[in-house]
């Protein structure tokens, strides 16, 4: 079997409806698809049983709560395709995804890398894309770390080596994505093979700003090495940073990363989204009735 699909889920029965379905659409069909439910009183597997009956597909649920790294971890375990790739259950699949990535691989490379976009899921208003580089050169921090953090086809046995992280709550990918460039770079496909939607819900881990900001914190600390420590870098770090504390709410502390980023690397947008959450910041004091 070329690949296995490993697609972890929590709570969200009619979106891994739709994953599954994006899967079991693709124009490459030597595949299985592993499913990880990770919530024991889920109604996940009744929302997929008219796809059960693909011999396909395999469904484990388990005993307690594990977060989304012991998930994956779990669905590699379970896996038996040369190649293994992993697949949010609220994302979606172009029908080439699979095609696509499997011809870019050669013998000498271990995996591929393609491009992505991310959608409003009730509207379907574009809000990024990003295509993977295409002369396959790691072009600096910010590109190849939003071009290659999404999705991903991988040798098994290599991905065996490197088991998901099971500390992180958000940047799960990202984190495995380093430790893969240490071994070896990728192959990049030039197009958008997934879709990913943005929507308010549960998700198969916690993305408080606190989270997603001990994640950055966890993977700077790991990867230095590779993501780099120059005033470039720390600027991009604070400036994520920034960008998820406003969205939070934190808007002082935001506009404090976004004037420490453009202090480190000068540009127009830190000091106008500084000013932003400076803004927002002060309509809170004023609106708590604070001096």
């Amino acid at each position: 079997m070329l690949a296995s699909v490993i697609i972890t889920t929590y709570k969200r029965p009619a979106y891994l409806f739709r994953a599954v379905c994006s899967v079991l659409a693709q124009s490459l069909t030597d595949f299985e698809v592993i499913i990880v439910d990770d919530s024991p009183d889920s109604p996940s597997e009744e929302a997929i049983s008219s796809l059960l009956s693909d011999r396909r597909i395999h469904y484990h649920r388990n005993e307690r709560n594990l977060g989304g790294g012991a998930s994956r971890n779990v669905g590699l375990e379970f896996s038996t395709g040369e190649y293994v790739c992993f697949l949010d259950d609220d994302d979606v699949w172009l029908p080439d995804r699979l095609l696509l990535a499997a011809r870019a691989l050669r013998p000498s490379t271990i995996w591929s890398s393609v491009g992505w976009e991310w959608r409003e899921d009730a509207t379907g208003r574009l809000e990024k894309r990003r295509v993977a580089n295409r002369t396959g050169r790691v072009a600096g921090l910010p590109r190849w770390m939003h071009n290659i953090a999404v999705d991903y086809l991988v040798q098994r046995e290599v991905a065996l080596t490197l088991p998901t992280s099971e500390t992180l709550n958000y940047y799960i990918p990202m984190e495995f994505i380093c430790r893969l460039f240490k071994v070896a770079p990728p192959v990049f496909v030039p197009e958008v093979l997934i879709s990913c939607r943005t929507h308010p819900g549960e998700r198969t881990s916690t993305r408080s700003a606190r989270a997603k900001l001990d994640d950055i914190a966890a993977i700077r600390r790991l990867h230095g090495d590779l993501l780099g420590s120059d005033r470039a870098a720390d600027a991009h770090f604070l400036t994520i940073e920034a960008a998820l504390l406003e969205e939070e709410g934190h808007c002082m502390d935001a506009a404090f990363r976004y004037a420490r980023a453009a202090a480190l690397r000068p540009n127009l947008k830190n000091p106008m989204r500084g000013a932003r959450a400076g803004v927002k910041a002060l309509r809170t004091l004023v609106r708590s009735g604070l001096p």
